[in-house]
């Protein structure tokens, strides 16, 4: 049985490959990612003093873009409407992204009692933690919404090839990830971190199941 075993996983940890490859992807992450948690103290007091009703609309639009029913519904009816359809093919496109989002969101489950980052809260210090912690204002990072909306951006991105759903997927997940911090749920670097783990969550994924 052990045998068999690991002869059914070495061809499938073979093929499972951390996506993007690009070196320069990883290079911009990381100094994004530097440059947000430089400015955490800031963007919270920015977010916290520059508030008004039409962002108040706009930043309840992106919690509901990045809200998991929401877009597990919009995926739910995609794949009936594509069965229905008769196109079998985008209707396997739209499994692909809901494989990346649901491994996404099992990433982000784990990671935020794992990290137990505290969320702002007008404290100076942005990097208090608590591993473990049961309460939810322990829970800063990752951001579910974040991940959710940048998960299913990439995974589209890569199903479908065109260029104006990869910016539309994406602009939309930028204001999913905007709102976060502007409602002061997550710090900037929260956020930042959470679409860097979702793409590569889902570009990981979406090249594994083609492989």
């Amino acid at each position: 049985m052990a045998i068999t075993l690991s002869l059914a996983v070495r061809p499938l940890s073979a093929q499972l490959r951390v996506e993007p490859k690009e070196g320069a992807f990883w290079i911009a992450a990381a100094a994004g990612l530097a440059a947000a948690a430089s400015l955490d103290p800031a963007g919270y007091r920015f977010s916290l003093q520059h508030r008004t009703r039409l962002l108040d609309r706009w930043a309840e639009a992106g919690d509901e873009l990045g809200t998991g029913r929401n877009l597990i519904a919009a995926m739910a009816a995609s794949w009936g409407a594509a069965r229905l359809a008769g196109h079998p093919k985008a209707a396997r496109h739209v499994l692909h992204v809901a494989a990346a989002y649901t491994l996404g969101n099992v990433a982000e489950s784990a990671l935020k009692p794992l990290v137990g980052r505290h969320r702002p809260d007008g404290a100076s210090d942005a990097w208090r933690s608590r591993p473990f912690g049961a309460e939810g204002v322990w829970h800063s990072f990752p951001s579910a919404h974040a991940m959710h909306a940048f998960t299913v951006a990439a995974a589209v991105a890569d199903e479908s090839g065109a260029v104006w759903l990869a910016r539309a997927g994406y602009g939309a997940a930028a204001i999913v990830a905007w709102s976060r911090v502007y409602r002061l749920e997550h710090w900037p670097s929260d956020v930042v971190g959470s679409a860097i783990i979702a793409i590569a969550t889902a570009r990981t994924t979406v090249a594994w199941l083609h492989r």
